[in-house]
């Protein structure tokens, strides 16, 4: 059995970015917050690169 909290990790030069798809239920508000960092249409969809770690703050946590 899959663990169903899978952690994908996006790793730019300075910083990464973990995604867990079961548990980020506010994903679509942060691809409209920031989207420099989140874009759908790219590969990798999630640019670690792209942000500043104070701006990265602003993601809204998910529960």
């Amino acid at each position: 059995m899959g663990d169903r909290f899978e952690k994908k990790t996006y790793e730019g030069r300075s910083d990464t970015v973990v995604f867990e798809a079961g548990r980020c239920l506010h994903a679509a508000e942060n691809v409209h917050r920031l989207p420099e960092v989140f874009d759908m249409a790219e590969r990798p969809w999630i640019q670690a690169d792209n942000v500043t770690v104070d701006r990265l703050a602003e993601v809204r946590p998910s529960p």
